[in-house]
């Protein structure tokens, strides 16, 4: 029983860390915009495509730019070193 109040607890805080990353524009065609409460000096991105391969890391910024990426699906990550949050985003 315990444990499922752990489990509880650990949805709760990933959903508040979730909530304070907002990308826009989504899709998007040359720069995509972040909206985070995260410590961008403490704070990681990764963006994937959907099989996992790494295309593009850095420390979080305001605006990223994406316009070396092909349309697609990719998987943009943020790691704070204690939570990691995980947005879908769609390039034209």
């Amino acid at each position: 029983n315990n444990q499922s109040l752990t489990n509880t607890n650990n949805f709760d805080n990933n959903e508040e860390i979730d909530s304070n990353i907002m990308i826009y524009p989504n899709p998007a065609t040359n720069l995509i915009s972040i909206d985070s409460k995260l410590n961008p000096k403490k704070t990681a991105y990764r963006i994937m495509n959907i099989l996992g391969n790494v295309l593009k890391t850095g420390n979080l910024t305001p605006t990223i730019d994406i316009s070396d990426l092909n349309t697609g699906l990719y998987l943009l990550e943020f790691n704070n070193g204690q939570k990691v949050v995980t947005k879908k985003l769609m390039k034209r």
